[in-house]
């Protein structure tokens, strides 16, 4: 006898969510051991400015989204929000899209205040590290990966074969 399809989808799910927490701790750890580089002095130019600023507004906007995002899907797995009901697949999704976007705002942070810390120093130059590089893309990438997950779930809402009062048929 085969097994329902339910069960390969929560194995997945749960597959899918390990993967997203041990990327992120791992992710984290990479972070903190990178040290900043050395400094070639000098004046920065208007067009790095310009550059600085347009990625450091860029970033405020997904640490904006992503840590709201993070809320939403926290209160609805911990059902401060009503909403429809989930499959356990679709919870187990959920809390990974949720780790995706509080591992997307971490990311922005670190990369809010090390961007501080190249200002503070007047040291431009650093921006190209790897120090600098890294936590920008791990932020893109978790937050991609997060809305991802929610496209998944959303699909999976859509195409589930449950009623709309949330009951299973049989």
């Amino acid at each position: 006898m085969l097994r329902e399809p339910r069960v390969y989808h929560s194995a997945l799910a749960k597959a899918a969510l390990a993967a997203v927490l041990v990327v992120g701790i791992v992710a984290i750890a990479w972070c903190w051991s990178q040290p900043f580089g050395g400094c070639a002095l000098g004046a920065p130019s208007d067009s790095l400015k310009l550059g600085l600023d347009h990625i450091s507004d860029n970033v405020k906007q997904l640490l904006t989204l992503s840590t709201s995002l993070a809320a939403l899907g926290g209160g609805v797995v911990i059902g401060l929000k009503q909403g429809p009901k989930l499959s356990e697949a679709s919870r187990i999704l959920l809390l990974a899209s949720t780790s995706c976007f509080v591992f997307s705002a971490y990311f922005a942070l670190r990369w809010q205040s090390w961007l501080a810390e190249i200002y503070y120093l007047e040291c431009p130059s650093l921006v190209a590290q790897p120090v600098m590089r890294f936590p920008f893309i791990a932020h893109t990438y978790f937050f991609m990966f997060g809305l991802t997950l929610v496209g998944l779930i959303v699909l999976s809402a859509a195409f589930d074969g449950s009623s709309p009062s949330g009951e299973e048929r049989q």
